[in-house]
């Protein structure tokens, strides 16, 4: 099966979950599950396999990995409503400044806006005069772009876009990484680098979201030089690009934003004893959310491990600890399977470092509250790909009646029944096998081989059905797909030569933040 590209993952987004609804109270709701949130023990005892069937209805992925890459299909039920904006004005594609107004006044929320997945940061902001509406339109050949509205703090700049099709369709994510916004400041320095955003959720609206990588000036450039889009709507669905001239620009006052902030640098340091060099560098305070900066590099150890010497694939796991004035203790997990991800995560392998990554976290006000004093943060471990070569032999035409047991790395796979069918990518049938099991590694970015009775090797496609449950995962309904191999073979050996360790022996934590005020705190508005 081919992985997905970039495009490919990008477009599967912009049909599930453009238009993704959520209930008018949902920021209340959430705000109320989260408080006095108990997280699962460590020592808890963990159930046993008969859990397999109610784990798959309370979590279902399938996740489909082979060759050099993995392709993630998640499997769910979506309505993509697709709706015409009102874009009546029609403005010259050539080069304007455009002055914003600062704030905005008391206004009628528009239908949706309220189920939108950053209304809660827009609620916050906009009291604060952290929100500015710059009134920037541009047309070309019918294709038309609206700045709706711009969220700034000390952190990052989130735009909202209003794109359309000249049949009034919306264009969904027409911007392509390397051809969206420039954020400099006066001069022509960049200040701002994009990334990626977690889900658009107010229909017909696109949030591009930028955080500062160094100081802050007073003032920044918004600059549009877009000469082409990628068109994607309802009524074209196939992705075409379009020459376009959406040239503007307008200025931002980042004066407020960073009277309303707060930063401290940390710069401290800590090696695992399995080679792993953590620098916590700074935390910056805004009324948005805290924003978390941290480096992560490979020692030697774990460079001759790793099957991905660019560090790539590190993942920090993580929670933070927090006490309040009357003694409550708060604990917010980060980057562990099920909990509740940062708003902003930018994750970039440093291309002049090779094995380092630059990790930078910004924590939406639902995961954690803005306000939040006596911060600690508790490294909980990391995983990573690796080499290995774990094996397990199989006659398969007995699996039904004497299951093969897979153990390896602390993973454990049942092999149970196999059969001929779909097709490989050649158009032909393959071999496939099911099975269940538990991990406490994760399983993504894993690879396999397969070897018949004749010493013929073939790759293997991998999708597995999990579910959380403690420290491990539930893997339930796993299909391996040998591609090529269209016949039941006398006996047949698996071979897992990647997996993607969990790496759990750390201690260390530090200080990030005492009981000081913020400088938002007890205004009007917050």
């Amino acid at each position: 099966m081919k992985p997905f590209s970039n495009k490919d993952d990008q477009t599967m987004k912009d049909a599930l979950f453009s238009d993704l609804h959520m209930d008018a109270d949902f920021t209340q709701r959430v705000l109320d599950k989260l408080d006095n949130v108990q997280m699962v023990n460590d020592k808890e005892k963990l159930p046993n396999l008969n859990a397999y069937a109610s784990a798959k209805r309370r979590w279902r992925k399938l996740k489909w990995m082979g060759g050099a890459a993995a392709a993630v299909i998640v499997f769910g039920s979506a309505l993509t409503l697709w709706q015409q904006p009102e874009l009546r004005d029609k403005v010259s594609g050539v080069f304007k400044t455009y002055k914003p107004k600062p704030t905005i006044p008391e206004e009628t929320v528009p239908p949706g806006m309220k189920d939108w997945f950053w209304y809660n940061d827009y609620e916050r902001s906009r009291p604060l005069g952290l929100l500015v509406k710059p009134e920037v339109k541009a047309e070309d050949q019918g294709y038309a772009i609206q700045i709706e509205h711009v969220l700034i703090d000390r952190s990052r700049i989130v735009i909202s876009a209003r794109q359309t099709a000249p049949d009034g369709s919306v264009l969904q994510s027409p911007l392509r990484e390397t051809d969206d916004f420039r954020i400099t400041d006066l001069e022509g320095n960049e200040v701002a680098k994009r990334v990626p955003v977690t889900l658009n959720s107010y229909p017909g609206i696109e949030e591009y979201a930028y955080v500062f990588t160094g100081p802050v000036p007073d003032v920044v450039m918004v600059t549009s030089e877009i000469g082409e889009i990628e068109r994607f709507t309802a009524t074209m669905p196939d992705r075409k690009p379009v020459k376009v001239n959406w040239h503007f620009q307008f200025k931002l006052d980042t004066r407020k934003a960073k009277q309303l902030s707060a930063e401290k640098q940390i710069d401290k340091h800590y090696t695992s004893p399995d080679g792993l060099e953590l620098d916590f560098k700074k935390i910056i305070r805004t009324p948005s959310g805290i924003r978390l900066d941290y480096a992560a590099s490979l020692g030697e150890k774990l460079k001759r491990q790793s099957s991905d010497a660019s560090a790539e694939h590190l993942k920090i796991f993580y929670h933070l600890e927090t006490v309040d004035g009357e003694g409550k203790r708060g604990r917010y997990d980060f980057g562990k399977p099920g909990v509740f991800e940062p708003l902003i995560q930018s994750e970039r392998a440093d291309a002049h470092n090779e094995g380092t990554k630059e990790f930078i976290n910004i924590i939406h006000p639902l995961a954690m509250p803005p306000e939040s004093k006596n911060i600690r943060f508790v490294l909980d471990g990391f995983y990573m790909p690796v080499h290995v070569k774990e094996s397990i032999s199989m006659k398969p035409a007995e699996l039904s009646a004497k299951p093969a047991v897979f153990h390896g790395s602390g993973d454990e796979l049942a092999f149970s029944a196999y059969k001929l069918g779909s097709y490989d990518s050649k158009g032909g049938q393959v071999l496939i096998l099911t099975a269940n099991g538990t991990y406490v590694n994760q399983e993504m970015n894993e690879k396999w081989i397969a070897i018949d009775e004749k010493g013929r090797e073939y790759p293997v496609f991998v999708g597995h059905g999990s579910a959380p449950d403690g420290d491990k995962k539930i893997i339930h309904d796993s299909e391996f797909r040998i591609d090529g191999m269209d016949h039941v073979p006398s006996r047949l050996t698996l071979t897992r030569t990647v997996v993607n360790r969990v790496f759990k022996d750390v201690d260390w934590s530090v200080d990030l933040w005492d009981d000081t005020q913020l400088p938002w705190e007890n205004m009007p508005g917050k």
